[in-house]
């Protein structure tokens, strides 16, 4: 099955993380060149993930983030 890489890509349905990502980048006012650096994840992946195409993120980018951020996963994937 040959389908386009666009095709691939769906936006997550619970746009939550992306937003909270994004949210907690820039009140922290780290740009997504340093979250990249902090986190060990590639810049790529953090765009991805604030577009929604990466909505169910594994435990190990839940663990980066957290770290890149100084945070716990719960801040990261929740919402007040």
């Amino acid at each position: 099955m040959n389908l386009e890489y666009r095709e691939y890509k769906e936006v997550s349905p619970d746009p939550i993380f992306k937003v909270r990502i994004e949210e907690l980048r820039k009140e922290k006012g780290i740009s997504k060149n340093k979250l990249s650096k902090l986190s060990g994840l590639g810049r790529s992946t953090i765009t991805e993930i604030e577009k929604g195409y990466r909505g169910n993120p594994t435990c190990i980018t839940l663990i980066k983030l957290a770290k890149a951020f100084n945070c716990s996963i719960d801040e990261l994937v929740y919402i007040e």
